[in-house]
This record gives C-alpha cells, sequence and structure tokens, in this order.
C-alpha cells in the first residue's frame, strides 16, 4: 500500500510547477488556539447571524489578516460565543467588538493563522468553493468543510467549519487566487456573514490523523490533490496516514460508514454518500446503547428544509447494515443567547449543532457537516443531504450540552 501511495505522489509531484515547494512538516504540531499561545484540546465556536447579533465595526475597517477585502453592503456578524475542553459553558467573546476569524486573539483566526502562517502538511476541503480553487461540487458528494493540518510526525489538528468557500488555502506560500482566505473578506459568498456557522477545532494524535483521514476520504469530500493550494502533504508519511491518503484515490473503497473514537475520547462517524438515510437518525442510531435498540432522542439545529418536520416514527429510507434504531428526531428553528431571540433554521442559521434531549442517557453534543434535510420515504431517499456524505464529532460532556440547550431549548413543537 505504501509503495502504491508513493507512485500516487510521484505522479502528482510531475503536474506541479518546479518552483512550488510541498510541506516539511518540521515545526511542532499545530493544536487548536483560544488565542495566540494558549492551546486547547478543542475548541468549538458559534458565529452569530446578523438578525440577532450584528457586528458594529465599520465595514471599511474589517481586518482581511489572510488576504481579501470586506464584503460591502448590508449588516454582518462576526460576533461569537465559544467552548473549551477546560471551559466547556457557552462564554461571549471579550472584547464585543473582536470579529470572529480575523486576528491572533480569537480561537479560529489564531487556530488558522498557525496553520497558515506555518509549515505543515495540510488538505483544505470544501464543497462550496463557488469557482476557485474547485468549482461547486467537484467531483466529491460530501457536504463537508474544513482543513486538517499535521506535522512531520502525524500530530496535529482538524477545523470543521460550515462556512461556504472559506478556508480555501491552507498557506501564505500557496495563496488563494481570486478570493482571499480570510472569514469576512470573501467577494462572492455573503451567507458567512448574513447567518449563523459554526466551527469546530480538535487536537489529533498521529492515529488520530490517519482515522480522520479515512473518514474525509470515505465521506467524498471536495478537495483536489494536484492543487496545492488545498492539498499539500509530503511523500515522506507515517504508514497508516499514507495508507488513508490512498484512499482518496480509491472511490470504490467506500464503506457505508466509519465510526472510531479518538485519544480525546471524542467520537468520529463518518457517512458516505453511498448511505441513503436521513442524516440525524443515521447518527442517533449509531449512538444506541445496542444492536437493535434505539438510540437517543437529537434536538437539531440545521439548515433545514420546509419538507422535513418532527421525526417520531419509523423511518422508511433505511439501510440493514445499522442495527441501531433512530430516535426522535426534533428540528430546533428558535433559540435565544442573552436575552435575545435566535432563529435557528433556513436563511437564519447554516450552523449543524445537534444536542440529546433532556430525556436523554448521555448529554451528547454534536457537531456535523450535514443538515436535516432529505426523505424519510421512498422515493425520496436519495435526495438532499441523504444522498451525501459528512462527519459528526460527537463529545459527551455535561456542561456544554447545559450551555447549548440554553442556545438551543426545547421548541414548541417538540413532544412532551
Amino acid at each position: 500500500m505504501r509503495y502504491f501511495f508513493c507512485a500516487i505522489l510521484a505522479a502528482l509531484l510531475a503536474t506541479v510547477p518546479a518552483a512550488a515547494q510541498f510541506s516539511t512538516g518540521n515545526g511542532p504540531a499545530p493544536t487548536p488556539l483560544v488565542s495566540q499561545g494558549h492551546p486547547a484540546t478543542w475548541v468549538f465556536a458559534y458565529k452569530f447571524g446578523a438578525a440577532s447579533f450584528p457586528s458594529t465595526p465599520s465595514d471599511h475597517d474589517r481586518p482581511c489578516p489572510f488576504g481579501g477585502t470586506p464584503r460591502h453592503g448590508g449588516s454582518y456578524s462576526q460576533r461569537y460565543i465559544f467552548a473549551t475542553d477546560t471551559q466547556p459553558e457557552l462564554t461571549p467573546q471579550v472584547p464585543d467588538t473582536d470579529l470572529l476569524g480575523t486576528s491572533d486573539s480569537d480561537p479560529v483566526g489564531a487556530t488558522f493563522s498557525e496553520i497558515y502562517n506555518g509549515d505543515y502538511n495540510y488538505i483544505v476541503w470544501n464543497d462550496q468553493f463557488q469557482t476557485y480553487p474547485i468549482r461547486n461540487g467537484g467531483n466529491g458528494t460530501g457536504h463537508s468543510k474544513g482543513i486538517l493540518a499535521w506535522n512531520k510526525d502525524g500530530d496535529g489538528l482538524v477545523m470543521q467549519v460550515s462556512t461556504p468557500g472559506w478556508p480555501g488555502s491552507g498557506s501564505a506560500q500557496h495563496a488563494r487566487k481570486v478570493e482571499g482566505n480570510t472569514l469576512g473578506c470573501l467577494t462572492r459568498i455573503s451567507d458567512n456573514l448574513k447567518v449563523a456557522q459554526h466551527f469546530f477545532m480538535l487536537k489529533l494524535s498521529s492515529v488520530d490523523v490517519a482515522l480522520v483521514l479515512r473518514a474525509l476520504a470515505n465521506s467524498k469530500v471536495v478537495t483536489k490533490a494536484t492543487d496545492l493550494t488545498i492539498w499539500n502533504v509530503s511523500s515522506v508519511q507515517p504508514d497508516a496516514i499514507a495508507d488513508a491518503i490512498a484512499l482518496f484515490s480509491h472511490p470504490d473503497t467506500l464503506v457505508t460508514k466509519t465510526d472510531v473514537v479518538l485519544s480525546s475520547h471524542i467520537r468520529l462517524i463518518s457517512k458516505s454518500p453511498s448511505l441513503n438515510v436521513p442524516t440525524w437518525q443515521f447518527v442517533s442510531a449509531e449512538l444506541a446503547p445496542a444492536p437493535a435498540t434505539a438510540g437517543p432522542a437529537l434536538r437539531t439545529a440545521t439548515w433545514t428544509s420546509a419538507t422535513m418536520g418532527n421525526t417520531t416514527g419509523s423511518v422508511a429510507c433505511w439501510d440493514e447494515s445499522l442495527k441501531g434504531i433512530p430516535g426522535p428526531i426534533i428540528i430546533a428553528t428558535d433559540g435565544s443567547w442573552g436575552g435575545k431571540p435566535l432563529k435557528l433554521g433556513i436563511s437564519s442559521s447554516h450552523a449543524k449543532i445537534g444536542i440529546t434531549t433532556e430525556a436523554a442517557a448521555a448529554p451528547y453534543v454534536i457537531f456535523s457537516d450535514l443538515n436535516e434535510d432529505g426523505g424519510l420515504s421512498p422515493p425520496a431517499c436519495k435526495r438532499a443531504q441523504n444522498g451525501r456524505g459528512g462527519m459528526f464529532f460527537v463529545i459527551e460532556d455535561k456542561s456544554l450540552h447545559d450551555s447549548l440547550t440554553v442556545l438551543i431549548p426545547k421548541q414548541a413543537t417538540e413532544p412532551n
């Protein structure tokens, strides 16, 4: 397998201009940052939508440290709340004039700066790059967005995002063309500023990096191994990582799912686009305590279409390879923070978050690539997100769960 990977990489190198340089990954491993100099095992940030928490600084003063120009016109928001493994309760930004993703003082900006201005192996993926480096859709069917970076020893981090078109480059040495690479400074995309988004950053061991790579390949994410802007991988890799990278060239090796526990005790589940089932019913079934038993009830806040409603009964679009039974899925459309109401559904929030309901046995929090948007019965089993691939990061943490229950409270339509 490693000989095969080297042959693939040699062919890739032949397509790259002689002046281009691949990452050596010689530096210390990248790690999630709360702010510069303050590492964490994991960090979650929730960027508000402009309707509830508009940003106050002048549009003309918005910084673009990773390139690009501020998008002008209309309201926008880069205000945020965040949580970490050592402070799992959601915390407001300080000061409240900070703009998420624009400096070393916010978790997204600090973590991305570490990667972008460092020397690492990286893979960037996004099914909504717009026109560069890949026209929308590419050759993948994963509804997934993010960046994975690691050093020569294989240790690194993954950043899952829900933002279309961002990030679009993994290194300042291979800057993105056409667009900039700063959150809030993309000229072609307005959703990142107008609606709510989520960001989840997780520290990874070398073993974890290989497992995340397998989940990415299985999700069939949109990336491109011949473009150094979004794919920069050294020819020398730990064996498990080399084997996992080789899977990107073999879509025929896709399995219906992957389900592993990482060194941080966070569970990573991936759904293949070949598994045509409702997305959050799938993850509920995966979280079932035993085969042939029901998974936990989940309250989800995603970009959900009007065709999907609360699901409490059986699901006809199902797959016999799945051993668990999906629990009820409650679609959250309304939330609140700091006394202000929030809209959590389509046109208001593009974040993808799930929590177990109060009656559930375990306080799970789930950060996902996939919306609750598809079909529950034939002939709609391949519709929308049912036919897409993506990942779910599952954290069992009561403090984080209870804090998110404030953000995503019980809905008026939720059964008692």
